[in-house]
């Protein structure tokens, strides 16, 4: 069965739990949190569930695969090692990456509305405030959410290792779907820490908002060459390709796609940053075909694209410079 005919038999077993189309059309929308339009091209085939949309559905509804013979199984990351601490997370996201490093000619697809966090490892104080942020909000680790942020509150090893875990994932190429909120939850939480006086040192926002101007200039540099390499270093002939590309009418989902030539595997967050993962054959087709369908028609961030790729990457460094005004303007006030 290929995956749209899945889909429509799927939603034709659905819609004998509702009065009308109508009225199943709206109840998924409010589910899924997107327009009646998206629902419609979904149930007609013409657009692919995400497998965290799909697994919703079937959580909410109760409504199994077709003739309950299809299943997906999914795995929970916490479900396998409690997170304990930020090691711990750190631990598993290096088993993943030694799993795919065995993998032939491995390729990447990431759906992310905010920073995928591989690129946040490449620069120590953010992915400390990042780490601290799901210490004391996800994870609920005791004791967390009564200290102020300081980038020392993680061991700089385990720093230097996930620097290393960011630095090996640039050696996998792929493609990448950004929008240009790409900045925003980070920039929020460096702004409500800064508002909130949740920094043991006066200036940390400010040394934030470094960094991610840095990792935003890097990005930029990637995209420019269309190769991946470490900030610092420089692009080579076999470096990974990198494509970027630009949509603001997708549904970014947080999903990640590592195909190869012999197994796949889809994570989707669930609970960020915490995540489900499947090597289910069927849902990974479908999530490549989403993925294939809109970087077809998304701007490229690549080697092309020169004056849409600067005014890009110039919308970005424009909300850092908003967001440091705003920080500045609160400090002197």
């Amino acid at each position: 069965m290929s995956p749209s005919d899945f889909q429509r038999r799927y939603f034709t077993n659905l819609s004998k739990r509702f009065d009308s189309k109508q009225a199943m059309i709206e109840a998924i929308a409010e589910l899924l949190h997107l327009s009646r339009d998206a629902i419609y091209r979904r149930v007609r085939g013409d657009s692919q569930l995400m497998a965290n949309e799909l697994a919703e559905l079937a959580r909410t509804f109760d409504q199994p695969m077709p003739d309950g013979q299809y299943q997906i199984p999914f795995r929970y990351n916490r479900s396998e090692v409690d997170i304990r601490s930020p090691e711990d997370y750190l631990n598993q996201l290096e088993v993943h990456l030694a799993r795919v490093e065995q993998l032939q000619d491995p390729y990447i697809y990431i759906a992310n509305p905010g920073i995928p966090i591989f690129y946040e490892m490449l620069y120590p104080r953010l992915l400390a405030l990042k780490l601290y942020v799901y210490s004391i909000t996800c994870w609920n680790f005791p004791g967390w959410r009564e200290l102020a942020f300081s980038d020392s509150l993680i061991d700089s090893r385990l720093l230097e290792r996930a620097r290393d875990i960011g630095v090996a994932s640039l050696h996998i190429p792929g493609v990448e779907l950004w929008s240009l909120g790409l900045l925003s939850t980070t920039l929020d939480q460096i702004e409500y820490l800064h508002v909130a006086g949740r920094y043991a040192r006066e200036g940390e926002a400010l040394r934030l908002l470094d960094e991610v101007g840095g990792m935003v200039n890097h990005l930029n540099e990637m995209a420019r060459v269309g190769r991946k390499y470490a900030p610092g270093g420089q692009p080579e002939a076999m470096s990974a390709t990198f494509r970027p590309v630009h949509n603001e009418l997708a549904n970014n989902d947080n999903a990640i796609l590592i195909e190869s030539a012999h197994r796949s595997s889809l994570f989707v967050t669930f609970l960020t940053p915490n995540y489900l993962q499947t090597e289910d054959a069927q849902i990974c087709e479908m999530t490549r075909q989403w993925f294939d369908r809109i970087a077809a028609v998304s701007g490229s961030l690549g080697p092309d694209a020169n004056k849409y790729r600067e005014w890009f990457f110039n919308r970005l460094r424009t909300q850092i410079l908003d967001t440091r005004r705003r920080i500045e303007a609160e400090t002197n006030y």
